[in-house]
Protein backbone atom coordinates (compact mmCIF):
# COMPACT_ATOMS: atom_id res chain seq x y z
CA UNK A 1 0.00 0.00 0.00
CA UNK A 2 2.84 2.40 0.87
CA UNK A 3 4.60 1.74 -2.46
CA UNK A 4 1.34 2.24 -4.36
CA UNK A 5 0.64 5.57 -2.64
CA UNK A 6 4.20 6.73 -3.35
CA UNK A 7 3.90 5.88 -7.06
CA UNK A 8 0.52 7.60 -7.25
CA UNK A 9 1.94 10.74 -5.63
CA UNK A 10 4.94 10.75 -7.98
CA UNK A 11 2.66 10.31 -11.00
CA UNK A 12 0.52 13.26 -9.86
CA UNK A 13 3.61 15.43 -9.48
CA UNK A 14 4.77 14.51 -13.00
CA UNK A 15 1.35 15.27 -14.44
CA UNK A 16 1.26 18.57 -12.59
CA UNK A 17 4.76 19.42 -13.80
CA UNK A 18 3.78 18.55 -17.38
CA UNK A 19 0.66 20.71 -17.18
CA UNK A 20 2.71 23.62 -15.80
CA UNK A 21 5.18 23.23 -18.67
CA UNK A 22 2.36 23.28 -21.22
CA UNK A 23 0.87 26.40 -19.59
CA UNK A 24 4.26 28.09 -19.50
CA UNK A 25 4.80 27.25 -23.16
CA UNK A 26 1.38 28.60 -24.08
CA UNK A 27 1.97 31.81 -22.12
CA UNK A 28 5.38 32.19 -23.74
CA UNK A 29 3.86 31.71 -27.19
CA UNK A 30 1.17 34.31 -26.50
CA UNK A 31 3.72 36.79 -25.15
CA UNK A 32 5.95 36.17 -28.17
CA UNK A 33 3.03 36.65 -30.56
CA UNK A 34 2.04 39.92 -28.86
CA UNK A 35 5.65 41.12 -28.91
CA UNK A 36 5.94 40.29 -32.62
CA UNK A 37 2.66 42.07 -33.31
CA UNK A 38 4.04 45.26 -31.76
CA UNK A 39 7.39 44.99 -33.50
CA UNK A 40 7.87 46.35 -37.02
CA UNK A 41 9.65 43.96 -39.36
CA UNK A 42 12.33 46.30 -40.65
CA UNK A 43 15.05 43.85 -41.53
CA UNK A 44 16.63 42.20 -44.51
CA UNK A 45 18.41 43.75 -47.47
CA UNK A 46 15.93 46.63 -47.72
CA UNK A 47 16.01 47.68 -44.05
CA UNK A 48 17.60 51.09 -44.61
CA UNK A 49 15.22 51.81 -47.46
CA UNK A 50 12.23 50.87 -45.31
CA UNK A 51 13.37 53.20 -42.52
CA UNK A 52 13.87 56.01 -44.99
CA UNK A 53 10.46 55.32 -46.49
CA UNK A 54 8.81 55.50 -43.09
CA UNK A 55 10.60 58.75 -42.28
CA UNK A 56 9.58 60.33 -45.57
CA UNK A 57 5.95 59.30 -45.17
CA UNK A 58 5.73 60.44 -41.54
CA UNK A 59 7.18 63.85 -42.40
CA UNK A 60 5.14 64.29 -45.58
CA UNK A 61 1.90 63.39 -43.82
CA UNK A 62 2.76 65.73 -40.99
CA UNK A 63 2.97 68.47 -43.60
CA UNK A 64 -0.35 67.39 -45.10
CA UNK A 65 -2.06 67.51 -41.69
CA UNK A 66 -0.51 70.90 -41.00
CA UNK A 67 -1.98 72.44 -44.14
CA UNK A 68 -5.33 70.76 -43.61
CA UNK A 69 -5.48 72.07 -40.06
CA UNK A 70 -4.59 75.61 -41.17
CA UNK A 71 -7.78 75.75 -43.20
CA UNK A 72 -10.04 73.31 -41.34
CA UNK A 73 -9.51 74.41 -37.74
CA UNK A 74 -10.71 78.03 -38.19
CA UNK A 75 -13.71 77.13 -40.34
CA UNK A 76 -15.00 74.23 -38.23
CA UNK A 77 -14.14 75.41 -34.72
CA UNK A 78 -15.26 79.00 -35.16
CA UNK A 79 -18.50 77.86 -36.75
CA UNK A 80 -19.14 75.39 -33.94
CA UNK A 81 -18.43 77.93 -31.17
CA UNK A 82 -20.52 80.59 -32.93
CA UNK A 83 -23.60 78.39 -32.69
CA UNK A 84 -22.82 76.61 -29.39
CA UNK A 85 -21.42 79.46 -27.25
CA UNK A 86 -21.34 82.68 -29.28
CA UNK A 87 -20.15 84.70 -26.29
CA UNK A 88 -16.98 82.52 -26.25
CA UNK A 89 -16.16 83.14 -29.91
CA UNK A 90 -13.35 85.65 -29.09
CA UNK A 91 -11.70 82.97 -26.93
CA UNK A 92 -12.05 80.45 -29.77
CA UNK A 93 -10.50 82.88 -32.23
CA UNK A 94 -7.51 83.30 -29.95
CA UNK A 95 -7.13 79.57 -29.34
CA UNK A 96 -7.33 78.66 -33.03
CA UNK A 97 -5.05 81.50 -34.08
CA UNK A 98 -2.44 80.30 -31.62
CA UNK A 99 -2.80 76.73 -32.96
CA UNK A 100 -2.38 77.94 -36.54
CA UNK A 101 0.78 79.84 -35.60
CA UNK A 102 2.09 76.72 -33.85
CA UNK A 103 1.50 74.39 -36.82
CA UNK A 104 3.05 76.90 -39.23
CA UNK A 105 6.11 77.09 -36.99
CA UNK A 106 6.20 73.30 -36.98
CA UNK A 107 6.02 73.33 -40.79
CA UNK A 108 9.03 75.63 -40.89
CA UNK A 109 10.99 73.30 -38.62
CA UNK A 110 10.10 70.30 -40.79
CA UNK A 111 11.24 72.19 -43.89
CA UNK A 112 14.56 73.05 -42.24
CA UNK A 113 15.17 69.36 -41.50
CA UNK A 114 14.97 69.61 -37.72
CA UNK A 115 13.01 66.33 -37.57
CA UNK A 116 14.96 64.38 -40.18
CA UNK A 117 16.49 62.16 -37.51
CA UNK A 118 13.73 62.09 -34.89
CA UNK A 119 10.89 62.28 -37.35
CA UNK A 120 8.28 60.73 -35.03
CA UNK A 121 8.64 63.80 -32.84
CA UNK A 122 6.91 65.89 -35.52
CA UNK A 123 3.83 63.69 -35.18
CA UNK A 124 3.90 63.90 -31.39
CA UNK A 125 4.19 67.67 -31.38
CA UNK A 126 1.49 68.20 -34.01
CA UNK A 127 -1.08 65.76 -32.67
CA UNK A 128 -0.28 65.57 -28.98
CA UNK A 129 0.89 69.13 -28.34
CA UNK A 130 -1.23 71.17 -30.77
CA UNK A 131 -4.36 69.25 -31.75
CA UNK A 132 -4.86 67.81 -28.25
CA UNK A 133 -4.63 71.10 -26.29
CA UNK A 134 -6.68 72.89 -28.95
CA UNK A 135 -9.46 70.32 -28.78
CA UNK A 136 -9.33 70.37 -24.98
CA UNK A 137 -9.57 74.17 -24.84
CA UNK A 138 -12.61 74.19 -27.14
CA UNK A 139 -14.25 71.44 -25.05
CA UNK A 140 -13.78 73.55 -21.91
CA UNK A 141 -15.03 76.86 -23.30
CA UNK A 142 -18.13 75.20 -24.77
CA UNK A 143 -18.88 72.97 -21.79
CA UNK A 144 -22.56 72.80 -20.74
CA UNK A 145 -23.64 73.84 -24.25
CA UNK A 146 -26.08 71.88 -26.35
CA UNK A 147 -23.20 70.32 -28.34
CA UNK A 148 -20.10 68.43 -27.32
CA UNK A 149 -16.78 69.08 -29.03
CA UNK A 150 -15.30 66.03 -27.34
CA UNK A 151 -16.12 64.07 -30.50
CA UNK A 152 -13.22 65.92 -32.11
CA UNK A 153 -10.85 63.62 -30.21
CA UNK A 154 -12.20 60.68 -32.19
CA UNK A 155 -11.35 62.48 -35.43
CA UNK A 156 -7.88 63.36 -34.14
CA UNK A 157 -7.17 59.75 -33.14
CA UNK A 158 -8.45 58.41 -36.42
CA UNK A 159 -6.45 60.93 -38.45
CA UNK A 160 -3.05 60.28 -36.96
CA UNK A 161 -3.32 56.50 -36.47
CA UNK A 162 -4.67 55.92 -39.99
CA UNK A 163 -2.24 58.29 -41.71
CA UNK A 164 1.03 57.52 -39.96
CA UNK A 165 2.96 54.24 -40.34
CA UNK A 166 4.58 55.17 -37.03
CA UNK A 167 6.35 53.00 -34.48
CA UNK A 168 3.88 51.75 -31.88
CA UNK A 169 5.77 53.38 -29.02
CA UNK A 170 5.29 56.79 -30.60
CA UNK A 171 1.62 56.05 -31.21
CA UNK A 172 1.20 55.29 -27.50
CA UNK A 173 3.19 58.37 -26.53
CA UNK A 174 1.04 60.57 -28.77
CA UNK A 175 -2.12 58.99 -27.40
CA UNK A 176 -0.95 59.62 -23.84
CA UNK A 177 -0.18 63.23 -24.76
CA UNK A 178 -3.75 63.61 -26.05
CA UNK A 179 -5.17 62.12 -22.85
CA UNK A 180 -2.86 64.27 -20.72
CA UNK A 181 -4.02 67.42 -22.49
CA UNK A 182 -7.65 66.50 -21.89
CA UNK A 183 -7.10 65.62 -18.20
CA UNK A 184 -5.06 68.80 -17.76
CA UNK A 185 -7.87 70.81 -19.27
CA UNK A 186 -10.32 69.27 -16.83
CA UNK A 187 -8.03 70.10 -13.91
CA UNK A 188 -7.72 73.71 -15.02
CA UNK A 189 -11.43 74.01 -15.74
CA UNK A 190 -12.47 72.49 -12.44
CA UNK A 191 -12.08 68.78 -11.88
CA UNK A 192 -15.12 66.66 -11.13
CA UNK A 193 -14.66 62.89 -10.87
CA UNK A 194 -18.15 62.22 -12.08
CA UNK A 195 -19.53 59.52 -14.32
CA UNK A 196 -19.08 61.68 -17.42
CA UNK A 197 -15.37 62.09 -16.65
CA UNK A 198 -14.95 58.33 -16.19
CA UNK A 199 -16.82 57.57 -19.40
CA UNK A 200 -14.74 60.07 -21.34
CA UNK A 201 -11.52 58.65 -19.94
CA UNK A 202 -12.59 55.13 -20.84
CA UNK A 203 -13.49 56.38 -24.31
CA UNK A 204 -10.00 57.78 -24.76
CA UNK A 205 -8.44 54.50 -23.64
CA UNK A 206 -10.64 52.66 -26.13
CA UNK A 207 -9.57 55.04 -28.87
CA UNK A 208 -5.95 54.38 -27.91
CA UNK A 209 -6.48 50.62 -28.18
CA UNK A 210 -8.27 50.94 -31.51
CA UNK A 211 -5.59 53.35 -32.71
CA UNK A 212 -2.81 50.92 -31.84
CA UNK A 213 -4.57 48.07 -33.65
CA UNK A 214 -5.18 50.30 -36.66
CA UNK A 215 -1.57 51.42 -36.58
CA UNK A 216 -0.38 47.82 -36.63
CA UNK A 217 -2.51 47.12 -39.68
CA UNK A 218 -1.27 50.28 -41.40
CA UNK A 219 2.36 49.45 -40.64
CA UNK A 220 2.00 45.85 -41.81
CA UNK A 221 0.50 46.98 -45.10
CA UNK A 222 3.02 49.80 -45.45
CA UNK A 223 6.10 47.64 -44.99
CA UNK A 224 4.66 44.81 -47.08
CA UNK A 225 4.05 47.25 -49.93
CA UNK A 226 7.47 48.86 -49.60
CA UNK A 227 9.16 45.44 -49.48
CA UNK A 228 7.25 44.38 -52.58
CA UNK A 229 8.27 47.58 -54.36
CA UNK A 230 11.90 47.04 -53.39
CA UNK A 231 11.84 43.42 -54.57
CA UNK A 232 10.14 44.48 -57.78
CA UNK A 233 12.81 47.11 -58.35
CA UNK A 234 15.57 44.57 -57.73
CA UNK A 235 13.93 42.22 -60.23
CA UNK A 236 13.51 45.08 -62.69
CA UNK A 237 17.14 46.13 -62.30
CA UNK A 238 18.25 42.53 -62.83
CA UNK A 239 16.08 42.31 -65.94
CA UNK A 240 17.45 45.61 -67.24
CA UNK A 241 20.97 44.33 -66.62
CA UNK A 242 20.17 41.18 -68.58
CA UNK A 243 18.60 43.32 -71.31
CA UNK A 244 21.74 45.44 -71.41
CA UNK A 245 23.88 42.34 -71.79
CA UNK A 246 21.59 41.09 -74.57
CA UNK A 247 21.79 44.50 -76.24
CA UNK A 248 25.58 44.45 -76.04
CA UNK A 249 25.67 40.94 -77.51
CA UNK A 250 23.34 41.99 -80.31
CA UNK A 251 25.41 45.10 -81.01
CA UNK A 252 28.60 43.03 -81.13
CA UNK A 253 26.97 40.72 -83.66
CA UNK A 254 26.35 43.58 -86.09
CA UNK A 255 29.17 44.39 -88.53
CA UNK A 256 31.09 47.39 -87.25
CA UNK A 257 32.59 48.30 -90.63
CA UNK A 258 30.90 46.17 -93.27
CA UNK A 259 33.20 45.37 -96.17
CA UNK A 260 32.14 44.10 -99.59
CA UNK A 261 34.61 44.01 -102.45
CA UNK A 262 33.88 46.68 -105.04
CA UNK A 263 31.20 48.36 -102.92
CA UNK A 264 30.79 51.01 -100.27
CA UNK A 265 28.52 49.54 -97.61
CA UNK A 266 26.80 51.04 -94.58
CA UNK A 267 24.17 49.74 -92.20
CA UNK A 268 22.14 50.83 -89.21
CA UNK A 269 19.76 49.14 -86.79
CA UNK A 270 17.60 51.20 -84.41
CA UNK A 271 15.68 48.92 -82.00
CA UNK A 272 12.33 50.11 -80.68
CA UNK A 273 13.28 48.67 -77.29
CA UNK A 274 16.55 47.76 -75.60
CA UNK A 275 16.83 44.64 -77.75
CA UNK A 276 15.51 44.55 -81.29
CA UNK A 277 14.17 41.81 -83.53
CA UNK A 278 15.82 43.18 -86.68
CA UNK A 279 19.01 41.77 -88.15
CA UNK A 280 21.48 42.64 -90.84
CA UNK A 281 24.90 41.31 -91.65
CA UNK A 282 27.64 41.43 -94.24
CA UNK A 283 29.41 38.07 -94.21
CA UNK A 284 32.61 36.93 -95.87
CA UNK A 285 33.46 33.25 -95.57
CA UNK A 286 36.93 31.72 -95.43
CA UNK A 287 36.44 30.54 -99.00
CA UNK A 288 35.76 34.07 -100.20
CA UNK A 289 31.96 34.00 -100.55
CA UNK A 290 30.22 37.30 -99.71
CA UNK A 291 26.66 37.72 -98.45
CA UNK A 292 24.36 40.51 -97.39
CA UNK A 293 21.56 39.38 -95.07
CA UNK A 294 18.65 41.25 -93.54
CA UNK A 295 15.75 40.02 -91.44
CA UNK A 296 12.91 41.08 -89.19
CA UNK A 297 11.37 38.90 -86.48
CA UNK A 298 7.71 39.56 -85.81
CA UNK A 299 7.25 41.85 -82.81
CA UNK A 300 10.19 43.39 -81.01
CA UNK A 301 11.88 43.13 -77.65
CA UNK A 302 13.95 40.46 -75.94
CA UNK A 303 12.15 37.41 -77.38
CA UNK A 304 12.40 38.73 -80.92
CA UNK A 305 16.03 39.65 -80.31
CA UNK A 306 16.87 36.13 -79.16
CA UNK A 307 15.08 34.70 -82.19
CA UNK A 308 17.14 36.97 -84.43
CA UNK A 309 20.33 35.74 -82.76
CA UNK A 310 19.28 32.13 -83.38
CA UNK A 311 18.75 32.88 -87.08
CA UNK A 312 22.13 34.52 -87.38
CA UNK A 313 23.87 31.69 -85.52
CA UNK A 314 22.26 29.06 -87.72
CA UNK A 315 23.25 30.91 -90.92
CA UNK A 316 26.87 31.24 -89.83
CA UNK A 317 26.89 27.63 -88.62
CA UNK A 318 25.66 26.25 -91.93
CA UNK A 319 28.25 28.28 -93.83
CA UNK A 320 30.95 26.91 -91.53
CA UNK A 321 29.74 23.34 -92.03
CA UNK A 322 29.05 23.56 -95.74
CA UNK A 323 30.99 26.43 -97.36
CA UNK A 324 29.52 25.61 -100.79
CA UNK A 325 25.86 25.49 -99.71
CA UNK A 326 23.45 26.98 -102.21
CA UNK A 327 21.22 29.93 -101.31
CA UNK A 328 18.24 27.60 -101.11
CA UNK A 329 20.07 25.23 -98.78
CA UNK A 330 21.16 28.10 -96.56
CA UNK A 331 17.68 29.55 -96.42
CA UNK A 332 16.07 26.20 -95.68
CA UNK A 333 18.63 25.39 -92.97
CA UNK A 334 17.96 28.67 -91.19
CA UNK A 335 14.23 28.00 -91.46
CA UNK A 336 14.53 24.47 -90.04
CA UNK A 337 16.60 25.65 -87.07
CA UNK A 338 14.27 28.54 -86.35
CA UNK A 339 11.12 26.46 -86.74
CA UNK A 340 12.41 23.75 -84.40
CA UNK A 341 13.50 26.19 -81.69
CA UNK A 342 10.31 28.25 -81.85
CA UNK A 343 8.19 25.12 -81.47
CA UNK A 344 10.26 23.96 -78.49
CA UNK A 345 9.77 27.35 -76.82
CA UNK A 346 6.08 27.44 -77.81
CA UNK A 347 6.52 30.79 -79.54
CA UNK A 348 4.28 31.85 -82.39
CA UNK A 349 6.82 33.99 -84.22
CA UNK A 350 8.08 34.25 -87.78
CA UNK A 351 10.86 36.11 -89.54
CA UNK A 352 11.05 37.90 -92.86
CA UNK A 353 14.47 37.29 -94.31
CA UNK A 354 16.45 38.12 -97.43
CA UNK A 355 19.85 36.68 -98.32
CA UNK A 356 21.89 38.07 -101.22
CA UNK A 357 25.18 36.63 -102.42
CA UNK A 358 27.63 38.81 -104.30
CA UNK A 359 28.81 36.71 -107.23
CA UNK A 360 31.14 39.27 -108.78
CA UNK A 361 31.13 42.74 -110.27
CA UNK A 362 27.80 44.36 -109.51
CA UNK A 363 25.84 41.12 -109.67
CA UNK A 364 23.91 39.62 -106.75
CA UNK A 365 21.77 36.51 -106.45
CA UNK A 366 19.13 36.56 -103.75
CA UNK A 367 16.32 34.60 -102.10
CA UNK A 368 13.85 35.35 -99.37
CA UNK A 369 10.56 36.84 -98.28
CA UNK A 370 11.09 40.44 -97.27
CA UNK A 371 10.04 44.01 -98.15
CA UNK A 372 11.35 44.59 -101.69
CA UNK A 373 14.90 45.94 -101.84
CA UNK A 374 15.33 49.15 -103.83
CA UNK A 375 17.91 49.98 -106.50
CA UNK A 376 18.81 53.60 -107.15
CA UNK A 377 20.08 53.86 -110.71
CA UNK A 378 22.90 56.37 -110.97
CA UNK A 379 22.23 57.08 -114.63
CA UNK A 380 18.76 58.62 -114.29
CA UNK A 381 18.06 58.65 -110.51
CA UNK A 382 15.22 56.19 -111.00
CA UNK A 383 14.34 53.72 -108.23
CA UNK A 384 13.50 50.09 -108.97
CA UNK A 385 11.96 47.47 -106.69
CA UNK A 386 13.32 43.94 -106.43
CA UNK A 387 10.44 41.54 -105.99
CA UNK A 388 11.25 38.73 -103.57
CA UNK A 389 8.78 35.83 -103.77
CA UNK A 390 9.45 33.48 -100.90
CA UNK A 391 8.27 32.04 -97.59
CA UNK A 392 8.78 33.54 -94.16
CA UNK A 393 11.14 31.72 -91.83
CA UNK A 394 9.61 29.67 -89.03
CA UNK A 395 6.23 29.13 -90.67
CA UNK A 396 6.63 25.69 -92.28
CA UNK A 397 8.92 22.76 -91.57
CA UNK A 398 10.51 22.57 -95.02
CA UNK A 399 10.78 25.05 -97.87
CA UNK A 400 11.06 23.71 -101.39
CA UNK A 401 13.26 25.37 -103.99
CA UNK A 402 10.21 26.34 -106.01
CA UNK A 403 8.85 28.26 -103.01
CA UNK A 404 11.85 30.61 -102.91
CA UNK A 405 12.78 31.50 -106.47
CA UNK A 406 16.19 33.04 -106.88
CA UNK A 407 16.42 36.60 -108.18
CA UNK A 408 19.33 38.21 -109.96
CA UNK A 409 20.15 41.90 -109.78
CA UNK A 410 22.92 43.74 -111.52
CA UNK A 411 24.32 47.05 -110.35
CA UNK A 412 26.22 49.44 -112.55
CA UNK A 413 28.88 51.75 -111.17
CA UNK A 414 27.24 54.36 -108.92
CA UNK A 415 24.04 52.33 -108.40
CA UNK A 416 22.86 51.84 -104.81
CA UNK A 417 21.18 48.73 -103.42
CA UNK A 418 19.02 49.53 -100.37
CA UNK A 419 17.61 46.88 -98.05
CA UNK A 420 15.35 47.78 -95.13
CA UNK A 421 12.78 46.43 -92.70
CA UNK A 422 9.09 47.28 -92.45
CA UNK A 423 9.67 49.50 -89.40
CA UNK A 424 10.46 52.23 -91.93
CA UNK A 425 7.58 51.98 -94.38
CA UNK A 426 5.02 51.27 -91.63
CA UNK A 427 5.91 54.19 -89.35
CA UNK A 428 2.75 56.23 -88.88
CA UNK A 429 2.48 60.00 -88.67
CA UNK A 430 1.29 61.42 -85.36
CA UNK A 431 -0.94 63.89 -87.19
CA UNK A 432 -3.01 61.69 -89.49
CA UNK A 433 -1.77 58.13 -88.83
CA UNK A 434 -0.53 57.94 -92.43
CA UNK A 435 2.32 55.49 -92.98
CA UNK A 436 5.69 56.57 -94.34
CA UNK A 437 5.23 54.09 -97.16
CA UNK A 438 7.25 52.83 -100.12
CA UNK A 439 6.67 55.96 -102.21
CA UNK A 440 8.21 58.30 -99.65
CA UNK A 441 11.14 55.94 -99.17
CA UNK A 442 11.75 55.73 -102.93
CA UNK A 443 11.44 59.49 -103.33
CA UNK A 444 13.91 60.13 -100.51
CA UNK A 445 16.37 57.61 -101.96
CA UNK A 446 16.16 59.16 -105.42
CA UNK A 447 17.69 62.40 -104.10
CA UNK A 448 20.84 60.70 -102.79
CA UNK A 449 22.66 59.64 -105.93
CA UNK A 450 25.82 61.61 -105.17
CA UNK A 451 25.61 61.24 -101.39
CA UNK A 452 28.24 59.26 -99.46
CA UNK A 453 26.89 55.88 -98.47
CA UNK A 454 26.92 56.63 -94.72
CA UNK A 455 25.00 59.81 -95.41
CA UNK A 456 22.46 57.88 -97.48
CA UNK A 457 21.56 55.99 -94.31
CA UNK A 458 21.54 59.06 -92.06
CA UNK A 459 19.61 61.06 -94.66
CA UNK A 460 16.88 58.44 -94.91
CA UNK A 461 16.61 58.34 -91.13
CA UNK A 462 16.28 62.13 -91.06
CA UNK A 463 13.46 62.04 -93.61
CA UNK A 464 11.78 59.23 -91.67
CA UNK A 465 11.92 61.15 -88.39
CA UNK A 466 10.59 64.21 -90.17
CA UNK A 467 7.51 62.12 -90.94
CA UNK A 468 7.22 60.88 -87.34
CA UNK A 469 9.54 60.74 -84.34
CA UNK A 470 7.46 58.04 -82.67
CA UNK A 471 9.25 54.72 -83.14
CA UNK A 472 7.08 51.72 -82.37
CA UNK A 473 9.03 49.16 -84.39
CA UNK A 474 12.64 48.29 -85.07
CA UNK A 475 14.23 50.11 -88.00
CA UNK A 476 17.09 48.66 -90.06
CA UNK A 477 18.77 49.95 -93.21
CA UNK A 478 21.60 48.45 -95.31
CA UNK A 479 22.93 50.26 -98.36
CA UNK A 480 25.62 49.17 -100.84
CA UNK A 481 26.92 51.36 -103.69
CA UNK A 482 28.76 49.63 -106.50
CA UNK A 483 31.96 51.55 -107.21
CA UNK A 484 33.37 49.14 -109.81
CA UNK A 485 35.91 46.35 -109.82
CA UNK A 486 35.49 43.09 -107.94
CA UNK A 487 35.44 40.79 -110.93
CA UNK A 488 33.64 37.47 -110.87
CA UNK A 489 34.74 35.11 -108.17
Amino acid sequence: MTMTAHNSHQSSRLQSSGADAVKAGAVSSVVSAIRDAFRDDISGPHASELRKGRRDVVLSRTVVLIWISVFVMPSTIWTYVFFARPERLPHAIGIVSSAVVAVLLLRLLVKKGVFDTHYHLSMLLLVGCVFGPTGTAIVEITRNSSGDFFFAFFLIYFAFTALYPAAVGWVLATSLALMASWVGGRLIGGFHADQAFAESLIYLFQLTFIGVVLNRVICTLFFAERNAQAELRVARDALLAEMEVAQQIQTLMLPKKPVLSGHDVSGLMMPAEEVGGDYYDVIQTKDGRNFIAIGDVSGHGLTSGLTMMMARASLVGVLEGDPNATLHKLYNAVNSCLRHNLQRMDLNLYMTFALFEHVGGGEFHGVGAHPPPLILRNSDRSVEEVDLQGVWLGVVDNIESADIPEVVITLKPGDVLLMYTDGIVERASLENDEMFGFERLSAALSTMGETAIDEVISGLVEVLEGHSVLQDDDVTLVAARYIGGATDI
